[in-house]
């Protein structure tokens, strides 16, 4: 039941990670705050739809 995701920082919109998460305990929105290399600093990432 895990699925492959994108994250994308908030700020800029750059595709920066992928990782995987568990729709069925997970079904809302992944959100963690990561590096962003175009930022040059620790932003929120958002997972991209």
């Amino acid at each position: 039941m895990r699925i492959n995701i994108t994250l994308e920082c908030k700020e800029c919109g750059e595709q920066n990670y992928r990782t995987s998460k568990n729709k069925k305990t997970k079904p809302e929105k992944l959100e963690i705050k990561k590096y962003c290399p175009r930022c040059d600093k620790r932003t929120i990432h958002v997972e991209k739809k």
